[in-house]
């Protein structure tokens, strides 16, 4: 009884030994194709995997340049049009203020006058001569406020165009240093980029970066 028992126990371990092995050959084979599928070839072996140099893409393109051009002849216009509004409109509101005015000092006139003379006496002119020259007369008053009304008209147009080319230059101005400012950002860019990508080919050839310095000027 013993003996089959032995002769039992002998063939289960006989059977179990395969299996570990080729347990472990499993093992083994799976870490030996991790290893040859996490290879990676240098850029000696395969210079064809090297990535190509990309040219960075400016900021302001041809299209970003029309659009702009397009909005400041917009813009202008614009301008223009309120303006001409806006210049209109002062005149208009000056001359009724003039009127207002004229009214108010008629009003004012009047009212500090002596009560005989509120109705002034008609007196008609006794000849053709005194009447052209009361005609004259009132023509020359219509004409010095025409006239006093034609200056205050054109210094307000003055003062409004003097505001405008102040604001107008003091725009050119900020669009000029804002243009000044993102050409030197895009060329610092640039000169990076393309730094970067020399030190990055040259370290993927296996040469060594050295720094050399003669005074203010150094490489790298």
């Amino acid at each position: 009884m013993m003996r089959r028992s032995s002769v039992a126990l002998v063939a289960l371990v006989t059977r179990a030994k395969p299996s570990s092995s080729a347990l472990k050959g499993e093992v083994v084979g799976g870490t030996e194709s991790e290893q040859l599928s996490a290879y990676v070839p240098s850029s000696s072996e395969a210079p064809e995997l090297l990535q190509p140099y990309v040219e960075p893409i400016p900021f302001v393109s041809a299209r970003r340049l029309q659009v702009f051009l397009a909005s400041m002849g917009i813009g202008a216009t614009t301008i223009c049009v309120v303006y001409y509004f806006l210049s209109k409109s002062m005149s208009n509101n000056h001359e009724e203020e003039q009127r207002y005015l004229q009214r108010v000092v008629e009003s004012n006139r009047l009212a500090t006058m002596e009560p005989q003379s509120l109705v002034p006496e008609f007196t008609a002119p006794s000849s053709f001569n005194e009447l052209k020259e009361k005609m004259q007369q009132h023509e020359r008053e219509l004409q010095r406020k025409q006239a006093q009304i034609n200056r205050d008209t054109i210094m307000l147009h003055k003062e409004v165009v003097f505001r405008l080319k102040v604001w107008w230059n003091a725009s050119l101005t900020h669009i000029q240093e804002a243009f000044d400012r993102l050409g030197t950002v895009i060329q610092r860019r640039k000169e990076r980029a393309a730094e970067a990508h020399i030190k990055r080919i040259l370290e993927e050839e296996g040469y060594d970066l050295v720094k050399l310095r003669s005074g203010k000027t150094h490489i790298w």
